[in-house]
């Protein structure tokens, strides 16, 4: 699988964990908050432009549930956390 030279920002070694990693439990760090989450899927997603249109951006995406509020939340190149633990290894 390819990567996009955007999501050489820690998002493609991210990525790359989840993928041999799903069953694992998630630590995310968000500026201060911190979200428990567990692996729901992978997908390539856009911005909701049509390709043709300025601006318009394709990626790479990660679906996490949020243990706490049971709500899905997305992590890609442009939302990184600042830190990702998965039990003792340091993802990011």
């Amino acid at each position: 699988m390819g990567f996009y030279k955007k999501e050489n920002n820690g998002f493609s070694k991210l990525y790359r964990y989840v993928l041999n990693h799903r069953d694992k439990i998630y630590t995310f760090l968000y500026n201060g908050s911190k979200i428990i989450a567990a692996f729901d899927c992978m997908y390539e997603s856009d911005n909701g432009l049509e390709d043709d249109e300025a601006g318009y951006d394709e990626y790479h995406a990660i679906g996490f549930i949020n243990l706490d509020t049971n709500e899905l939340f997305e992590v890609n190149y442009s939302n990184m956390p600042v830190s990702v633990m998965c039990g003792s290894d340091k993802v990011l």
